[in-house]
């Protein structure tokens, strides 16, 4: 599998003084204003923004730390992910580690299920050596107790963000009531944080590759499944010229075949 991470680093600045506990950050004028935060999501212009939000909604929640990760299959063989740091001691350490978007069990959880969940109530197997030595390093740098907030896309697994919340606490959000005081304000802060970057990549990848109205028409032929002498007829174009402008589309986007293209365009969201 082809990995492309891109990790978004946090400026230097004072660790958050985490809460005593859950219960007395829910109470705090804070955890009040992270209606607030949330919803200045959308109009965030680029990563060193997205980073103080994330690291205000850190301090709101009474946490140490925090991560951001968004996922994407650009097609059969290419994976993409991309991260955002608080401001943890450590995480840039730890991420360092991760070849593989297999390796990190949070986001590895978050593929595979929708509802959130405690980092140590994962099912990790014996022989997921990676994962589990991901998990002992990040309870050394703020993570002792962390929860795990999935967000996913209409397109299913091939689009998937997480948020992963951390306390150097071991019991910080072991209440039976953790769930409910975090699960609105924190899943809502991984959905939007997964819309705001999806659209994000949408546009650059759009603007790098210069898709032209035309393109976007043939994708979306193609999508619909029109074969190429039906595509030719509905343009008033020789069948030929149809091959030719595939190709070009195929070669921009760095894919092997239309279907692939046309998957990739799909997987961000283009067409």
């Amino acid at each position: 599998m082809n990995c492309s991470t891109s990790r978004t680093e946090p400026s230097d600045a004072p660790e958050p003084t985490p809460a005593t506990s859950l219960e007395n950050a829910v109470q705090s004028a804070s955890f009040a204003g992270l209606n607030r935060l949330i919803a200045k999501i959308p109009t965030v212009h680029g990563d060193a923004e997205a980073i103080d939000l994330l690291q205000e909604a850190v301090q709101a929640l009474g946490c140490t730390a925090a991560v951001f990760a968004s996922f994407i299959r650009d097609d059969a063989t290419m994976r993409s992910c991309r991260y955002l740091f608080s401001r943890g001691p450590g995480l840039r350490q730890l991420y360092g580690t991760v070849s593989s978007t297999a390796d990190d069990p949070w986001l590895h959880y978050a593929g595979q299920h929708f509802e959130p969940r405690r980092s140590r109530e994962l099912d990790v197997p014996l022989d997921a050596h990676a994962r589990r030595s991901f998990l002992a390093q990040a309870a050394e740098i703020g993570f002792r107790d962390a929860i795990i907030f999935p967000s996913h896309s209409v397109n299913g697994p091939s689009r998937v963000g997480m948020l992963c919340l951390g306390s150097d606490q071991a019991d910080y959000f072991a209440s039976p009531d953790a769930l409910a005081l975090l699960s609105v304000p924190a899943s809502a802060m991984s959905f939007h944080l997964h819309v705001w970057w999806h659209a994000r990549l949408r546009s650059d990848l759009v603007n790098r590759v210069r898709l032209t109205p035309l393109e976007l028409d043939l994708a979306r032929m193609q999508r619909q499944g029109l074969t190429t002498k039906h595509m030719a007829r509905v343009l008033g174009t020789p069948i030929n010229t149809i091959d030719s402008r595939f190709a070009r589309l195929c070669r921009r986007l760095g894919v092997g075949s239309r279907r692939a293209a046309v998957e990739l365009l799909h997987s961000y969201g283009v067409i």
